[in-house]
């Protein structure tokens, strides 16, 4: 069986890279030290404010506005009309152009009741 040169060549090239970038990701991860700063009911949903604000949301219904520098944590009222049930509840949420969206599951059995009658 012959064997082009050039494949061989090629191969060998593309293993050392391969290796390489194995080693750089494998280097980089033990630097990283993960710390705890707040415990969350079903963490659902997040996203950032700013470099130093995150709003979390757990679909118990909760939405937590987090600190990083100071690590205080403040609840965010609100009047949201949410069903947890199942994979339902507060679910994701967005922070895009001074708006907040937020996805969750509506507590509608009332209305439909409602409709019937």
């Amino acid at each position: 069986m012959v064997v082009d040169q050039n494949f061989l060549k090629v191969s060998k090239f593309f293993i050392s890279i391969f290796l390489f970038l194995v080693s750089i990701n494998v280097s980089f991860a033990e630097n990283l030290i993960f710390k705890k700063i707040v415990d969350f009911n079903d963490p659902w949903g997040s996203t950032f404010i700013n470099n130093n604000e995150l709003l979390i949301t757990e679909k118990s219904g909760e939405i937590k506005l987090i600190n990083l520098n100071s690590k205080k944590i403040s609840e965010v009222s609100h009047n949201l009309n949410y069903l947890e049930h199942g994979q339902g509840g507060l679910l994701d949420i967005l922070f895009k152009d001074s708006f907040v969206y937020i996805s969750y599951s509506e507590k509608i059995f009332n209305k439909l009741i409602e409709i019937i009658n």
